[in-house]
């Protein structure tokens, strides 16, 4: 371990769902936006005094709503409900989101929505097994442009590449796919095996050559891609004591230069990965030689994080050091790394 520690820069707890199932931050890391078992969209943004107010609540579903997503411009939020719908929000001229579609179709619960770099295709996905591509038009309507149904389970998360129309997805059937547009149809181009049960979460790095994933088998797995396939660069056993529920890594690096991943569980902790070995810059290619030292080592383990399971961990896209988490004891904290 290292001789940093994280220090609890706030806590948000007014307003905050009983369970708080997923937090996401805005591009600019101005806004924090949450959701959870009480079926709203909750939105806190940061005072003069550094203090998080609620600043609006968006209410559109009839159950739970699991996961929330950005677009990559900040104007649009969508939200994927158990409710088998996506609601799809616009910012407005005086900051307020107004709803402006819902995208229907699944069978049954949306688990989790992500837009892709150019912010016009969405990808959504549910535990009837399938993936949705969807394409949103210049009039803001938005048309299905791909059903996958590649998995044999729940499909628990999708996660697209930084820069590239490359999707990937992780499952209840302990596997993860990745995905491409070939003719028209988006196919299976890998599957990545190496958890023993239901991944719940997982995250590329800035580059998109690496890709970190979380796992009901207690382990956090790093992957690498090499010679046009997916491998495992590194896997942690057991690093958490109950399931890994959410990883997240950081697109920018902190202020010593370090390239980190973040992790949270069901044993109420969070786990801080820094890389070592290896060029870190974004001009690293997977053939250079000076990768091949490339590992991974914990560097922080904050015990207690949240007095119950810690269900998301998301890094501040414009604050290096900084992330939030989210648990089911109705709280979201915000924490920075401190030396």
């Amino acid at each position: 371990m290292s001789s940093s520690t994280l220090k609890q820069v706030a806590l948000l707890s007014e307003g905050c769902p009983p369970k708080v199932w997923c937090i996401e931050w805005s591009p600019s890391g101005k806004l924090l936006a949450g959701c959870g078992d009480d079926k709203a969209i909750h939105i806190w943004s940061e005072d003069e005094e550094n203090r998080w107010p609620r600043v609006q609540t968006l209410d559109a579903h009839e159950k739970t709503v699991r996961r929330i997503a950005w677009s990559p411009c900040g104007k649009f939020l969508a939200a994927a409900s158990f409710d088998a719908s996506t609601s799809i929000w616009e910012e407005l001229a005086d900051g307020e989101f107004e709803q402006i579609s819902t995208l229907e179709g699944h069978s049954y619960e949306v688990k989790s929505v992500a837009w892709d770099s150019s912010g016009t295709l969405l990808a959504t996905c549910s535990r009837d097994k399938s993936i949705w591509i969807w394409q949103m038009e210049d009039d803001r309507e938005f048309e299905c442009l791909s059903i996958s149904n590649g998995h044999s389970q729940d499909v628990k998360c999708v996660r697209w590449h930084p820069s590239q129309e490359l999707l990937a997805s992780a499952s209840y059937d302990d596997t993860i796919k990745m995905w491409q547009d070939t003719h028209g149809d988006w196919e299976c181009v890998n599957t990545l095996t190496g958890h023993e049960s239901t991944v719940w979460d997982i995250a590329f790095n800035r580059t998109g050559d690496r890709l970190v994933s979380g796992s009901d088998d207690k382990s956090v797995i790093i992957w690498r891609y090499k010679n046009s396939k997916w491998d495992i660069l590194q896997k942690f056993e057991s690093v958490h004591s109950r399931p890994v529920f959410s990883v997240d890594w950081s697109h920018s690096l902190d202020g010593k230069g370090r390239d980190l991943i973040v992790s949270g569980g069901g044993d109420d902790s969070i786990i801080l990965y820094e890389r070592i070995g290896g060029c870190q810059d974004d001009s690293d290619n997977n053939n250079s030689s000076d990768k091949e030292d490339e590992q991974y080592k914990v560097i922080i383990k904050q015990e207690r994080a949240h007095t119950s399971d810690v269900n998301c961990v998301r890094w501040n896209p414009s604050k290096p050091g900084m992330f939030a988490s989210a648990g089911d004891d109705s709280t979201i904290r915000i924490w920075s790394i401190e030396e």
